[in-house]
């Protein structure tokens, strides 16, 4: 991948942070020390996985393509973004409890 990211048009404030993207297809991912290369004359969003849907993922470089991003949201530790995490599935599973017929 690229070295000279002086000619990639991306927001800066992004380098080094932790990053949860969502995709155009409905999956995720998430990124640590982030940085942005050119490959191809595309721009990626390049970082480390921080776990894997399978042990052999964790700690892996992971190139997002920045032209299929629809979203992120930028967290300043791995901690903050699972506490994040965490919240949003609880708030899912009451959601889903409060929906669901008493009897």
């Amino acid at each position: 991948m690229a070295d000279d990211q002086s000619d990639i048009a991306v927001p800066q404030f992004i380098v080094g942070k932790v990053l949860l993207f969502r995709l155009e297809s409905p999956s995720t991912a998430v990124i640590t020390d982030a940085r942005f290369e050119l490959v191809g004359g595309r721009v990626f969003a390049v970082g480390v996985t921080p776990w894997g849907s399978s042990p052999g993922f964790k700690d892996k470089t992971l190139a997002i393509a920045w032209d299929l991003v629809r979203e992120f949201y930028l967290f300043d530790s791995v901690e903050e973004w699972q506490a994040a995490s965490l919240a949003a599935e609880k708030a899912k599973q009451e959601a889903k409890s409060a929906a669901e017929p008493k009897p």
